[in-house]
């Protein structure tokens, strides 16, 4: 039991503490600027499948994914939550705590488990989720290139 606790204390620190590429940590972003496990929902479009999947596997979010269950057409609400969207410098970012146990923490690694397990897929949901909570908030003032920062996958083990 204690070792698991000093484990996971380790493990809270060095996520809170780690530099973010923003140039700042998660301790330093002040409470104002997150929003911590974001609630989503948005409608979708009745959409085909196979013309959804030729689309991902164009732009490479997709790998060998042939179809989503059994769905001809993909529609209705699309729900989630996100673990943490911030700001910084006037740009928002989502990010994503993966507590996966991998073999490495190398670069090679992260890009497979990134594929293996579609991140880049739900990257593009959660990019959709607060580019239009970001567009219904801003209203008229918002503009992707300039406001939104990007997605960030946040390894807790490999730090």
């Amino acid at each position: 039991w204690d070792d698991g606790l000093a484990m996971l204390t380790a493990l809270i620190g060095h996520t809170l503490t780690v530099a973010l590429p923003e140039g700042t940590t998660l301790a330093a972003v002040p409470a104002p600027q997150r929003r911590n496990e974001m609630e989503f929902h948005f409608a979708m479009r009745p959409t085909r499948v196979d013309a959804l999947l030729a689309l991902l596997h164009r732009f490479g979010v997709v790998g060998d994914r042939q179809a989503f269950g059994a769905r001809q057409r993909l529609e209705g609400l699309m729900t989630g939550l996100i673990d943490l969207t911030y700001t910084v410098d006037g740009r928002w970012y989502v990010l994503d705590y993966k507590s996966n146990r991998l073999p490495s923490y190398d670069a090679d690694a992260l890009a497979r488990a990134m594929a293996h397990s579609e991140y880049e897929l739900q990257a593009l949901i959660y990019t959709v989720a607060l580019h239009r909570w970001l567009r219904f908030r801003l209203g008229d003032g918002y503009d992707y290139a300039r406001d939104f920062g990007g997605v960030r996958y946040l390894f807790c083990r490999g730090l």
